[in-house]
């Protein structure tokens, strides 16, 4: 029975070999298989050379951008400091000389620079209440004296209020920030939080005083309106605060430290340039 079965056709020739058609199918079938990877192989390291050529061409080009942005801040500022026209030589410091005795005159607890003629004004030990901007009436009486004071020391003169290009009032915060110390060298998280919110609260603090100073219901004084129409305001948090021990609660850094000397008023003036030299004789 298993004779009369029809024998199917094999791909092996005797002894279970290939036949010349198989064999060539086989060889092709390899040769193809063989271009297929190397292909792909070829087209994987091109790509992973391409990438790293990118790469380095990037590092490149971000690397010469560094320099020529380095070597414009470096001809900008040049360029700027050229440009900034200089101060009447010795004036600043007169101004602040005059300072000094018109506020001892006028028995205010000014702390005057010397160099650059700004002025202090501390407000003893009266401070602002916790996240507050509203002056009390202590703080109210040594403006009273102070900006009058102020102004006529700066303005009286006619050669020193022509020099006079504006003033500014800066406000300070003392370094808390949600019932907790806050490092003023410190600039991440919480710390950074507790910067921009004294940032605003201590110039919410400087406009507070410059309202009072130039409302003609709260004071008057000699040179009022053209030192309102010269005047800015800003804040400066609490960069300036002294540094003191980390984790400290916020009435605890109060107690331990002097808050009141962190909210200060801060007056500043600036100066007109000086008139360059005319170069030549008279025509």
């Amino acid at each position: 029975m298993d004779s009369a079965r029809a024998r199917k056709p094999s791909p092996f020739g005797p002894e279970g070999s290939l036949s010349p058609v198989s064999a060539l199918f086989a060889v092709l079938g390899f040769v193809f298989l063989f271009l297929y990877v190397q292909g792909a192989v070829r087209a994987g390291v091109m790509g992973i050379a391409q990438k790293l050529q990118a790469e380095r061409s990037s590092a490149q080009y971000e690397s010469q951008l560094a320099d020529l942005r380095r070597e414009r801040d470096a001809a900008t500022a040049t360029a700027r400091e050229a440009a900034v026209p200089a101060e009447p030589e010795g004036l600043r410091e007169d101004i602040a000389t005059r300072l000094k005795k018109e506020f001892a005159r006028a028995g205010v607890a000014a702390e005057v620079d010397p160099r650059t003629g700004e002025v202090a004004i501390p407000f003893a030990q009266v401070t602002f209440d916790y996240n507050s901007d509203q002056l009390k009436p202590r703080m109210k009486s040594i403006l009273r004296k102070a900006i009058p004071t102020y102004a006529r020391a700066v303005l009286s003169s006619r050669a020193t209020s022509e020099a006079i290009a504006g003033f500014e009032i800066v406000g300070f915060a003392s370094p808390t920030y949600g019932g907790k110390y806050v490092d003023p060298a410190a600039f991440q998280g919480p710390s950074r939080e507790g910067l921009n919110y004294n940032m605003e609260l201590s110039t919410r603090r400087a406009r507070a005083i410059f309202e009072f100073a130039f409302d003609p219901r709260q004071l008057r004084f000699p040179h009022q309106e053209r030192m309102l129409r010269m005047t800015k305001v800003s804040g400066v948090s609490h960069l300036q605060a002294d540094p003191a021990r980390p984790g400290a609660k916020g009435r605890d850094f109060c107690s331990r430290y002097d808050c009141a000397a962190h909210q200060k008023v801060l007056l500043r003036f600036s100066l007109r340039a000086r008139e360059p030299a005319s170069q030549g004789g008279a025509k």
